[in-house]
């Protein structure tokens, strides 16, 4: 989970563009929507299958674009 100061949202947001892929390795709400949030949370704590395939696309996804090894 990120947490995201106020006024830094826009910023963080066009970070997050690079490493997540959304609904592959992880789900993005809007800013100070915590139904939204609420709803996500729910959803991947609830889901087993769902949470352990976002964590490993995630890490693959980290290995793969982001490793010092060329």
């Amino acid at each position: 989970m990120l947490i995201v100061p106020p006024g830094r949202y826009r910023s963080v947001a066009q970070d997050l563009r690079e490493t997540l892929v959304e609904g592959e390795t992880g789900f993005v709400v809007p800013p100070n929507d915590s139904a939204a949030l609420a709803a996500a949370l729910t959803r991947i704590l609830q889901d087993d299958v769902l949470r352990r395939r976002l964590g490993d696309a995630a890490q693959r996804r980290a290995r793969r674009e982001f490793s010092r090894e060329m």
